[in-house]
């Protein structure tokens, strides 16, 4: 509801009260007087209101007046008072049909002249590169001067209400910042991979942290997304998974935290997304090494898993245990791949025993009744999906080992059935369906 609404609102209600005092009023007169109140016709009524006013005047209220002097109009006042006036009815104006052609001259004549202006610098700087007038230090300088100009318009834009067009303005400060990162890192090699990284990254943090002190959902998100694409836009090929998935869980982790007193969607569904796109990249550059090493074939299971467990420490109340069964659903998905090293069925079995042990501690967290998937997620598909994981690192799984592992998980299962009476039939086909993969 606008403020123009809210006024109007707000006068209509005036207007009611006063047309109601004026009306009363005019009752209590009439009853003073004797006259039957305006709109009254039933001689009891006016007995009922006579029994319960005292009279205040010395003037006899007949019970049957001879001759009643005409009712007073409802806008008289009490004697001695100005008649009450109630302010003109102005009606609202209807909205001006849209002009296309004015909104066409006001704006669209702004737009082509930034973009002839871009196209007049572009050609420029193309000129000025080509002939060796500007180096790679200059290039680099420009950018950011370019997007720290841009960055003080939108924070002006916003100062002065403009909050949208504000926001889209530091959205592209943002993006220009990441290309100029891009620029002087694995483009001109001007600074160190490492520094241009920081700096996308300390820009994206930056716009986060304005957006949550003004509690703006949209400029947060790209903030955080910044933030997450900042690797990628400043990597070499080079870097190892687990330092991905480290700098991946840290703006995961400190996204959770950020939003634990608030709800906002498209920062949770980014979480989400981004938990599934750092774990595929992490398992990348694993299976680019030969031979792998043990943490770096783990280490989409162990990002997603931390997420998880950060989802249940720091998430909010509301929304922690979809958000960690979302980011166990990746672990679980990411501990599939079969491998039948000695070292990987040591492993193995652990991480799938945490991932299961968490799955439970979510639904203990709170899943709401009627969020169904997520209640299915957590007890059924998350524990055997990580059980598929256990026994599928086994050279044979039809050996007494992989039974022992379908025991535990049964036992895990009937465990948790007696001790969560809500969700006991989910844990017993958990139950069920475990068993059966020991016996088969």
């Amino acid at each position: 509801m606008t403020e123009t609404e809210r006024i109007e609102r707000l006068e209509s209600i005036v207007r009611a009260l006063y047309q109601q005092v004026a009306e009363l009023r005019a009752e209590v007169g009439a009853l003073r007087s004797g006259a039957p109140a305006p709109g009254s016709s039933h001689p009891a009524d006016v007995e009922r209101v006579e029994r319960h006013v005292e009279p205040t005047s010395a003037i006899p209220v007949p019970s049957e007046p001879e001759s009643a002097p005409p009712p007073p109009e409802p806008s008289a006042g009490p004697a001695g008072s100005e008649p009450y006036r109630p302010p003109p009815f102005v009606p609202r104006p209807k909205p001006e049909a849209v002009d296309l052609e004015a909104l066409i001259g006001r704006y669209g004549t702004i737009a082509l002249a930034a973009l002839a202006i871009l196209m007049g610098a572009g050609a420029f700087l193309t000129w000025a590169i080509a002939h060796g007038l500007l180096g790679p230090v200059q290039r680099v300088i420009l950018g950011a001067i370019g997007a720290a100009m841009l960055g003080g318009v939108g924070a002006w834009l916003r100062g002065r209400g403009t909050v949208r067009f504000g926001n889209t303005v530091l959205a592209l400060a943002l993006a220009l910042v990441h290309l100029d990162a891009w620029a002087a890192g694995p483009r001109l090699h001007v600074v160190s991979p490492t520094l241009a990284l920081a700096a996308a990254a300390l820009a994206s943090v930056a716009l986060a942290t304005l957006a949550l002190s003004a509690s703006d959902e949209s400029l947060f998100s790209v903030g955080l997304g910044g933030a997450l694409l900042a690797p990628f836009v400043t990597s070499t090929g080079g870097g190892t998974a687990p330092m991905l998935a480290t700098y991946g869980w840290i703006v995961i982790a400190g996204g959770i935290a950020a939003l634990r007193e608030r709800q906002w969607r498209v920062a949770l569904f980014i979480l989400g997304a981004a938990c599934a796109v750092y774990a595929a990249a992490a398992a990348d550059l694993a299976s680019a090494m030969s031979p792998s090493p043990w943490l770096d074939r783990h280490t989409a299971t162990l990002f997603a898993l931390a997420c998880a467990a950060a989802a249940l420490l720091w998430g909010a109340h509301a929304v922690r245990a979809r958000l960690a069964l979302a980011f166990l659903l990746v672990a679980m998905l990411a501990q599939l791949p079969a491998d039948t090293s000695t070292d990987h069925l040591r492993s193995a079995i652990p991480l799938a025993l945490a991932g299961t042990l968490l799955a439970y501690a979510a639904l203990r967290a709170g899943v709401p009744a009627g969020e169904v998937p997520w209640r299915l997620a957590g007890a059924m598909f998350a524990p055997l999906g990580f059980l598929a994981g256990a026994v599928g690192a086994l050279v044979r799984p039809d050996t007494p080992t992989g039974a022992a592992i379908a025991a535990g998980w049964t036992l895990l299962a009937l465990a948790m059935a007696w001790a969560d009476d809500e969700r006991r039939g989910l844990h017993l086909a958990a139950a069920a369906f475990a068993s059966g993969a020991g016996v088969f």
